[in-house]
């Protein structure tokens, strides 16, 4: 069972939130990462992994520890990225 309480359900008093989105260019290893994770997207023997894709994309975004963390494991389990080079 999950239950979810909303912010005005749990009877604190929030402080309010202000988001700002900061852009930051990538390093050049970085931007090299995510280019040759976005060039999968045009590999025929990964269109039925577009999800996974995107997942890595994302996490390129936040934390290339997480895209590292992601592929290794795929290649443990000797599933899709499997053939790429960590």
């Amino acid at each position: 069972m999950m239950i979810r309480n909303r912010r005005q359900d749990t009877g604190i008093e929030w402080t309010k939130r202000h988001v700002k989105t900061i852009s930051i260019d990538f390093s050049p290893t970085e931007q090299a990462l995510y280019d040759e994770i976005c060039k999968l997207k045009e590999n025929p023997s990964y269109t039925k992994h577009m999800f996974s894709i995107m997942t890595l994309e994302r996490e390129c975004c936040s934390s290339r520890e997480a895209v590292y963390m992601t592929i290794k494991k795929c290649r443990k389990k000797k599933s899709i990225f499997s053939d790429l080079l960590l």
